[in-house]
């Protein structure tokens, strides 16, 4: 239980994070956080793809994204990989943006890193062949992706790659049993051998 609640303690601690910043910027007329989003390929909207996510258009904004990133940042948490999924996620959402997004506008918003959670947790479903959660996370991605008005499909699409980049970083990083994985089979005597 306690290892439970220990793993619980970094999103829990994000999202209080993020109302705090959007409390901040609410209380402050006149001088918006919102300027230090992702501009994208102006030199000075690089700093977004780090500060970005922390930033939000207003409270029903921030509420919009609270709940998904709870949930599904919550299960990221259980696997033990929610910096490293937070890191990539955040990394990709924030240059697919930069390089690709309207220019004439600044994007902020924590969805890329949500579709980032997403992301990761498909591809650990996939990887267990999982398939009623794969079909699940599908879902959520289509929503996801589904452009609404003021949406970012860049940082969906891209915190959603950065999510499977972790995934498929952790995968190759995990230790294998001796006689599993790809490529390697075990013979009748135990000796490793590669498959033609």
């Amino acid at each position: 239980m306690n290892k439970l609640r220990a793993r619980s303690l970094p999103i829990l601690g994000l999202i209080i994070f993020l109302w705090a910043v959007e409390i901040l910027d609410q209380s402050t007329p006149g001088q918006s956080l919102d300027r230090y989003g992702i501009i994208p390929r102006q030199l000075i909207g690089v700093r977004g793809i780090v500060l970005a996510p922390f930033l939000h258009g207003g409270f029903g904004h921030l509420l919009s994204n609270t709940l998904p990133l709870l949930g599904l940042g919550w299960l990221v948490t259980q696997t033990g990989q929610w910096l490293t999924v937070s890191l990539w996620a955040m990394l990709l959402a924030g240059l697919g943006t930069w390089l690709l997004a309207d220019s004439s506008s600044t994007h902020i918003g924590a969805s890329g890193l949500v579709a980032g959670y997403l992301g990761y947790l498909l591809w650990r479903s996939a990887q267990d062949k999982t398939w009623p959660q794969v079909g699940g996370w599908l879902l959520l991605v289509f929503i996801l992706l589904i452009e609404g008005p003021g949406a970012s499909w860049h940082s969906h699409l891209f915190g959603l790659a950065g999510g499977i980049a972790a995934g498929t970083q952790h995968s190759i990083k995990a230790p294998r049993p001796p006689g599993e994985g790809v490529g390697v089979r075990a013979n009748p005597e135990g000796q490793q051998l590669d498959d033609p």
